[in-house]
């Protein structure tokens, strides 16, 4: 009889974030029975009586809060894996609500990071706890604590490397300065602080898992070493089903942008481009928190075609799925981007996307099938799109069963059955290493 395979490992998971991107690192170590537990920042989980009818009484008297809560959900494992920390949370949450994108804010946010660090440190010394897992910035007392006993780490990189940002992001305020805010010139002086941490984390983890190709390029050409890092390409949704992708085009193109509605994210160039090629019959909506400059918002709305141009603010993550349906194509001009999950949860919806080189999410799209990949910082690109695709809108139309298609070969199933086997593989190498060493 073959001897059962070893059990592996279990790592504690420590970090602020709760995206579905770190939920489903988390649901794959548990499916794969590695997961001690998930160390998370203010999440809507609640152990005990009196905060369990606490939420309760909330859900049913207090509208908002329980929407806003719920948006903070954890249904990746069971709820005795997770272990909210709310302390610095609460009160960023509130800070953010007098002063969105405050000071005050940001420093509250790093407090929690660090405490939420602080506290992993200490229970990664219990003898049942196999390793660390945690995500870049929140995680450096937790991998140095774990090193010294010998225990395997791994930190996530969801963004590019500092010197990739630096390159297209940075660079763009530098030219057009006219594009910052005080509240922004007053952050970007942490940076240096920050970064300095996220680099100390990716050299001292044994490992570093990278969401993107374009990630793994960006820490390769920043000097870590290509073998220490484990790409795992982030997942999307199950596709909806064919039948409920629209069978005929609308008469209106209908553009969509989701996200913050920000520089980074390239908005400033697809306000640009739909200036000066802003098609007929054409309508361009952005959902999201528009964080550029009021005057140039008012600016876009004044241009040529800017009386169709609309912004939506946020909205609910379930009200997008009817948006991309109606849409005719999604536009994320992203100057630099770890992946870009829009573009994935767009695909899902039948809907093709224009992104650029510089998203990790480029490599879901087949050029001229799927959608469009386009030079980062680049309207005239831009305007070359809109224009073709107001010239061809019945093959634009078509790019839906691709679309769909595409999303259905890379799901979230997909990403957590590779990342768990990726991520034991590399704890059982750094394992059988440390044994090694010390039998040499």
């Amino acid at each position: 009889m073959a001897d059962a395979a070893p059990r592996p490992r279990q790592l504690l998971v420590g970090t602020a974030a709760h995206n579905s991107h770190v939920q489903n690192m988390v649901r794959a170590l548990y499916d794969a029975g590695a997961l001690y537990g998930y160390f998370s920042a203010g999440v809507d989980v609640w152990h005990g009586p009196a905060t369990r009818e606490a939420r309760r009484w909330v859900g049913s008297r207090m509208p908002q809060l329980d929407r806003e809560l719920s948006r903070r959900a954890v249904d990746a494992v069971p709820e005795e894996l997770v272990h909210p920390r709310w302390r610095w949370e609460l009160l960023r949450v509130a800070a953010g609500r007098i002063a969105p994108a405050s000071r005050v804010e940001d420093w509250l946010w790093e407090r929690g990071e660090r405490d939420l660090d602080r506290l992993c440190a200490r229970i990664v010394r219990r003898v049942d706890v196999g390793g660390f897992f945690g995500v870049e910035h929140g995680s450096l007392e937790a991998i140095a604590t774990a090193r010294s006993l010998g225990k395997p780490t791994i930190v996530a990189f969801l963004s590019p490397h500092r010197m990739t940002r630096a390159r297209w992001v940075d660079a763009e305020f530098a030219r057009h300065p006219e594009l910052g805010t005080a509240t922004r010139r007053k952050l970007d002086d942490l940076g240096e602080a920050r970064d300095a941490r996220r680099d100390e984390e990716a050299r001292l983890a044994d490992w570093i898992v990278s969401g993107s190709s374009f990630t793994t390029r960006s820490l390769v050409d920043a000097g870590f070493p290509d073998k220490k890092i484990l790409t795992v390409p982030l997942g999307g949704p199950e596709p909806v089903p064919e039948a409920v992708v629209p069978a005929r085009r609308p008469d209106t193109l209908r553009f969509i942008y989701a996200g913050p509605v920000s520089v980074r994210k390239g908005a400033h160039y697809l306000l640009q481009a739909w200036a000066s090629a802003a098609p007929s019959q054409a309508e361009l909506h952005f959902y999201g928190k528009p964080l550029l400059p009021e005057q140039m918002l008012a600016a876009a709305k004044a241009a040529p075609g800017g009386d169709r141009v609309f912004f939506h603010g946020s909205v609910p993550a379930r009200v997008l799925g009817q948006i991309y349906l109606d849409g005719s194509l999604l536009m994320l001009p992203t100057l630099c981007d770890g992946f870009g999950q829009v573009v994935s949860d767009a695909l899902a919806h039948g809907l093709p996307v224009l992104t650029t080189a510089n998203a990790g999410a480029a490599d879901c799209i087949e050029a001229g099938v799927s959608g469009f990949v386009i030079p980062p910082a680049n309207a005239d690109a831009i305007a070359e799109r809109l224009t073709w695709c107001a010239a061809h809108r019945d093959d634009l139309f078509a790019m839906r069963r691709a679309a769909l298609a595409r999303a259905g070969a890379w799901t979230w199933v997909d990403f957590r059955k590779q990342f768990a086997a990726k991520v034991c593989a590399a704890m059982n190498a750094t394992i059988a290493a440390a044994e090694q060493h010390a039998l040499a």
